[in-house]
């Protein structure tokens, strides 16, 4: 027997396994839901987004290599199964551009972070991922009632 078939088949490893890489996902997915939540100005609105970002980021790749092993292991353990499987073959491809798309964060907004990190609202395309910054979009004051044009 195996070492895939073995896990498989494992009254004790592969549960434990599969409980181990739900909190992986968990460990991952919070502290980006928390990062964002910052971005949006919805919480620590005076505090600067690299601290909240240096706070966060240990723990999300942390979250990330846990739940990457232990999906490796799951995988690796039922990988017929799973490759015929039209929703795993979906969540790949979300996986596929969720790191996209934390590449792109990383290599364009997440740079020029300097520039607007002590806002207490970003701007429209830090909130919205969007590539690059528009200087000319800038403005960060909150729109309140009274200003509204009627």
């Amino acid at each position: 027997m195996g070492p895939a078939t073995a896990l498989r088949e494992s009254q004790l490893m592969f549960p434990i396994i599969e409980g181990v890489h739900l909190p992986g996902i968990a460990l991952m997915m919070a502290p980006i839901l928390m990062f964002d939540l910052r971005l949006t100005g919805a919480l620590w609105k005076h505090e600067p987004v690299t601290k909240i970002r240096d706070q966060f980021l240990s723990l999300t790749v942390k979250g990330f290599w846990l739940m990457m092993f232990t999906g490796v292991l799951l995988f690796w353990s039922e990988a017929v199964k799973c490759w015929n499987s039209t929703y795993f073959r979906i969540k790949i491809i979300a996986l596929v551009v969720a790191g996209l798309n934390a590449l792109l964060f990383h290599s364009t907004i997440d740079r020029k972070m300097a520039e607007w990190e002590n806002s207490p609202v970003m701007p429209s395309r830090a909130k919205l991922g969007r590539r690059g910054f528009d200087r000319d979009r800038a403005d960060t004051r909150r729109t309140t009632c009274k200003e509204l044009p009627k």
